[in-house]
């Protein structure tokens, strides 16, 4: 019996100069045997981008598919919303195109460049380097879906799936792991599960974004708990971080 298709939901501007490459990637990614809904409706702009974020949350789609372009990203208001989007427990995949900056709060995320790749009529296309970015994006569709899985996994009756969850999404470095866990803190009262949350922290703390300044934040937070065996994660985690700066 096959599995379920996954099933993606694209957002983006709707626009002459870039509907031919939004047909393309549906083209390629159904191709590649998964189930691409468009929102052909909404375009990208400063009014009503806080539309597509909100179809995105009300959405069923497994993963979003969100198309960046130059002048979105230069809208402070349009910015704000994307930061408000990445912060949701939506998986989001954003696709950058023309030559817009990507932005630093994005660079932890997985994320596809398409830029110099959106007119497949013109004669100098590079189809080997679209069809390449096709296939990175898939992989990265399927990571990150493996990712949330594990995320919704810290919240299993049973300790031992908690942990290991733990353990996993820190040894892929995935940035959304830290709010996760920090989350999940709020209501855990196994001290083995806070250990092994401390020492996930530990290997998330090495990310060089703003999710790990969060993670050591939190660390140093958990070294009031009462718990030995916190205090000791904690103290591992920590020295951790040290031996490897």
């Amino acid at each position: 019996m096959n599995s379920k298709k996954i099933t993606c939901i694209i957002s983006h501007p709707w626009t002459d100069s870039n509907n031919v490459f939004i047909q393309r990637l549906e083209e390629s990614l159904t191709k590649q045997g998964l189930d691409i809904k468009v929102d052909n409706e909404r375009i990208l702009s400063e009014d009503n981008l806080s539309l597509i974020i909100k179809n995105i949350i009300k959405s069923e789609g497994d993963i979003f598919i969100l198309v960046l372009t130059n002048n979105a990203l230069q809208s402070e208001s349009c910015s704000k919303e994307l930061d408000f989007a990445l912060k949701t427990d939506k998986p989001i995949i954003p696709i950058f195109t023309d030559s817009c900056e990507i932005p630093e709060s994005m660079t932890s995320l997985f994320y596809t460049d398409f830029r110099g790749l959106t007119n497949p009529d013109s004669p100098e296309f590079d189809v080997a380097k679209f069809d390449l970015e096709i296939e990175k994006l898939v992989r990265g569709i399927k990571k990150t879906l493996r990712m949330h899985q594990l995320i919704s996994i810290l919240n299993n009756h049973k300790p031992e799936k908690r942990i290991e969850a733990a353990k996993m999404l820190a040894e892929k470095r995935y940035p959304k792991a830290v709010k996760a866990i920090y989350t999940r803190l709020g209501k855990e009262l196994d001290s083995n599960v806070i250990y092994w949350f401390a020492m996930a922290l530990g290997k998330l703390a090495e990310l060089k974004t703003l999710e790990g300044e969060r993670a050591i934040k939190i660390l140093k937070d958990l070294q009031s708990n009462k718990s030995l065996k916190v205090k000791q994660g904690v103290l591992n985690a920590l020295m951790h971080l040290k031996r490897i700066k």
